[in-house]
């Protein structure tokens, strides 16, 4: 996973490289996920789903993965928190993975909280495909 800024020495572009990952999912009626701290300006992150603050990902620190998580293959609402604030969404997205059942994913976050690109949420399958996630209006 590429991550950083070029030429910033904060926070400097590099290569985080996890050699066991997964082209299927354990369960064929599951997703198999592995999740990915990307945003350089973004502080150590929970991510939670829908509306309960128990974190999936807990404590999740930029430049990090967090282990393969097996989900069921469905819609999900995920939300990203501070760590140890889950009541404070900072973003959340509609989280399709209906049609990944059997499969793999990466999520990763990518871009800026503060400044552009903006934040996001995407996620990269076994084949190279890449998209982002769609942003949920925050009230």
């Amino acid at each position: 996973m590429a991550y950083g800024v070029v030429g910033d020495m904060m926070t400097p572009f590099d290569i985080a490289v996890l050699d066991q990952v997964r082209e299927s999912a354990s369960n064929p009626t599951e997703v198999d996920l592995l999740v990915f701290h990307g945003s350089p300006d973004a502080p150590t992150v929970d991510l939670t789903v829908g509306s309960s603050q128990t974190p999936l990902v807990d404590n999740l620190e930029y430049g990090t993965f967090q282990g393969y998580l097996s989900v069921p293959a469905a819609t999900y609402t995920l939300n990203i928190t501070p760590e140890n604030d889950n009541a404070n969404n900072l973003f959340s997205y509609d989280a399709d993975i209906t049609s990944l059942a059997g499969g793999s994913a990466t999520i990763f976050a990518s871009g800026f909280v503060a400044s552009e690109p903006e934040f996001g949420l995407w996620v990269a399958l076994a084949d190279g495909t890449t998209f982002r996630f769609p942003s949920v209006r925050l009230p």
